[in-house]
């Protein structure tokens, strides 16, 4: 009798691409370069990050109301994002001089995470890396304790914020810009009713 093979408390990665008019992406970018060169960004080694506890620009905020909307139709497909209320959170900017990496961390109390490259030439990939104690129980180099998604313009990223990333170096001439923000979906709270008899 042949195995059953199945996948054990899987994390779904999901990837896409935002398709925005040349004019629309004008306006997200000057957005971006406004937010970047205002209070809320802080100079680092790397380049810059804005505040994830102040509002970014306008048309920030649009982008980020768009993402959701993609976040929903995409994860909606595996998950029951229906019985669930979807809050997108702690919108910020990271710009990646050339070079430079920006280190691995973590984004805590969060269920998922996004980034979306506005500006991009080349490197500055999107890397995870297992530090779970599966690290400690695999065989090395049996399976990967790491993964890259290539970087490019508009492309869309969306992963569990319990997996530790950061971006890989600007091998480009000029900044990256990312924007990223991330997700909860508590229970809508006839669904909680159903399954534990309280609202």
């Amino acid at each position: 009798m042949p195995f059953k093979v199945s996948t054990l408390f899987p994390d779904y990665i999901f990837e896409g691409k935002i398709e925005l008019t040349p004019e629309i992406d004008a306006k997200v970018i000057g957005g971006a370069n406004k937010s970047l060169d205002s209070a809320v960004a802080m100079e680092t080694n790397y380049g810059a990050i804005t505040n994830k506890e102040y509002p970014l620009d306008s048309q920030l905020k649009k982008l980020q109301m768009l993402i959701g909307d993609y976040f929903y139709k995409e994860v909606s497909k595996i998950l029951p994002l229906h019985e669930r209320n979807l809050s997108v959170l702690n919108p910020y900017l990271i710009s990646l001089k050339p070079g430079h990496i920006f280190p691995v961390n973590l984004d805590k109390e969060r269920w998922y995470n996004c980034a979306i490259w506005l500006q991009h030439t080349k490197g500055g990939d999107l890397y995870f890396e297992n530090f779970g104690t599966k690290l400690f129980a695999t065989p090395n180099l049996l399976q990967g304790d790491n993964h890259v998604v290539k970087a490019r313009k508009h492309k869309l990223v969306f992963w569990p914020s319990h997996i530790p990333w950061g971006l890989t170096v600007n091998q480009g001439r000029a900044d990256h810009i990312l924007f990223s923000c991330s997700f909860i979906a508590p229970m809508k709270p006839e669904y909680r009713k159903k399954i534990t008899g309280k609202a």
